[in-house]
């Protein structure tokens, strides 16, 4: 892992994070498939890290979220890598 590929401490540390996507160098619309294919794997407030180079992964991953259930819990850009941690939301609790 490259030193711009590295959480920071706190980032990394307040989250219990249960499954990790790496979509470093995936083009849009991968990091987005692969994190909802995750997503349907955990349970109910479970959280997972997805880390991403491709910029549209910004605008993709939050307008997801602002769609479902799910939510970010955490966002950090470090040089050219996103990682966004998301926690599983349940649809009876979306309004």
């Amino acid at each position: 892992m490259q030193m711009s590929d590295k959480l920071s401490i706190e980032f990394s540390s307040n989250n219990d994070i249960c499954f990790c996507v790496d979509a470093i160098g995936l083009r849009c619309p991968m990091p987005l498939i692969k994190m909802k294919q995750a997503l349907n794997c955990l349970d109910i407030d479970d959280t997972l890290l997805l880390r991403a180079t491709d910029e549209d992964s910004v605008r993709d991953i939050h307008a997801f979220t602002q769609l479902t259930a799910h939510r970010i819990t955490a966002y950090q850009k470090n040089e050219q890598t996103h990682f966004y941690i998301i926690c599983k939301g349940h649809w009876e609790n979306y309004d």
